[in-house]
């Protein structure tokens, strides 16, 4: 009974763990996005402005 108990705590928690990480990973996706078109539009900006 005890082991049986502690099975589903360990399956439960480990379902929060990978949905937490899973979480986490599209945060710094959505970061990584950010960042990649923050930098693309500086780069455009500066050919842009290097030459006009």
């Amino acid at each position: 009974m005890f082991m049986k108990k502690n099975g589903f705590w360990f399956r439960f928690l480990g379902l929060h763990l990978l949905d937490g990480l899973g979480s986490m990973v599209k945060v710094l996706l959505a970061a990584m996005g950010i960042i990649a078109m923050m930098i693309v539009l500086r780069v455009l900006f500066h050919f842009v402005t290097g030459a006009f």
